[in-house]
């Protein structure tokens, strides 16, 4: 069921489900200014939040699950240009490594406005996830907003900061290509000048590709020169053209950095 929220941020109820409190609490969408500037780019915060201890999953799931399906329903001429997730982290259960989040995932989507301007410019997302704990399940909940037309939008400052908290994942800087060699496995090389970093965890957007349960295998580096060694995965048929993914670099505790980075190279 869609429910409106008066003018700017909407929240969500779970649809049926046979649980009193569902595991899949809400869905909010919120837009980072007070209105919009027709035929520009348009940012929503974008909040999932489910029942403490479940976990929902990333665009690659890993060796189990299912990524999110975002529907959306936006104005004649609107787009959505981009849905950025923040960088997933590891699930182990019985043996199974999946790629995902517990508890709650703040996402971040860039929608493409029409030149027409609007009073009520109405955006719907209907959130379908697999949300597992001991069990797994379907679920799906949705979110309205309503915003309107402005020359000058007004910066949100609070959903700003939190979205800023979060660390998206951004293109590695690398002051030397970034190159992947394939062969019993992949290595990927590339520079990384934080002298802080010990180790990295690397996350590929695509399933079947690299071994979820082992992906990193060894790790070498001179100076800012890194080299991961990547284990592909036994159900891989043949080589792709490119790795894409995010890499997560750890410190010398093995704990996350607060930063993550795109990887998007053509495979030698």
């Amino acid at each position: 069921m869609i429910v409106p929220i008066a003018l700017l941020l909407a929240g969500s109820q779970p649809m049926s489900s046979p649980f009193d409190d569902p595991p899949l609490k809400s869905v909010q969408l919120t837009p980072l200014t007070r209105g919009y500037e027709p035929g520009k780019l348009l940012t929503l915060a974008v909040k999932i939040t489910l029942k403490s201890g479940w976990h929902t999953y990333w665009i690659n799931p890993g060796d189990s699950g299912m990524p999110p399906k975002l529907n959306w329903t936006l104005p004649t001429g609107w787009r959505v240009k981009s849905v950025v997730w923040p960088a997933p982290h590891r699930i182990t259960a019985d043996g199974i490594v999946s790629f995902g989040y517990e508890d709650e995932v703040l996402a971040k989507a860039e929608l493409m406005t029409s030149t027409n301007p609007l009073e009520e410019a109405k955006i719907g997302l209907e959130l379908s996830a697999l949300v597992c704990q001991q069990q797994c399940l379907p679920a799906s909940t949705s979110a309205v907003v309503t915003i309107s037309a402005t020359e000058s939008p007004q910066v949100d400052g609070e959903e700003v900061k939190a979205l800023e908290a979060v660390h998206y994942p951004q293109p590695l800087k690398s002051s030397t290509p970034i190159n992947v060699q394939w062969g019993k496995e992949a290595l990927l090389s590339f520079s990384y000048e934080n002298s802080s970093a010990t180790q990295f965890e690397f996350y590929p957007s695509a399933a079947g590709v690299l071994n979820h349960e082992k992906t990193v295998t060894k790790t070498t580096h001179s100076g800012t020169q890194w080299g991961l060694h990547l284990a592909i995965s036994s159900y891989l048929d043949s080589k792709p053209k490119r790795l894409t993914g995010v890499l997560v670099p750890l410190d010398d505790k093995g704990k996350r950095m607060d930063v993550s980075f795109l990887i998007d190279a053509p495979i030698k």
